[in-house]
């Protein structure tokens, strides 16, 4: 698997993270919305990623995934300069 290919498997995860609040913003989830700011701030960065950045990726590997998220994360972790 490529870079390439790995990032757009996660940003896929990342746009099927379900939402920060229901319709009401009754129960806003605090922790789903800090996720969901540091996935998309490591999809737009891409490349160079910081210390915290990483241990966010490496924290995602430790959940419950689909295998195919977790190579792609595996990726992004190893081929990250």
């Amino acid at each position: 698997m490529t870079l390439e290919e790995s990032y757009e498997i996660y940003n896929n995860y990342y746009q099927n993270i379900y939402g920060m609040y229901d319709d009401n913003w009754i129960d806003y989830d605090l922790d789903v919305a800090f996720t969901k700011l540091q996935l998309e701030k490591i999809i737009q960065k891409r490349y160079k990623l910081d210390h915290q950045e990483k241990m966010i990726l490496q924290w995602l590997l430790e959940e419950d995934m689909e295998p195919k998220v977790c190579e792609a994360i595996r990726v992004i972790l190893e081929m990250d300069v």
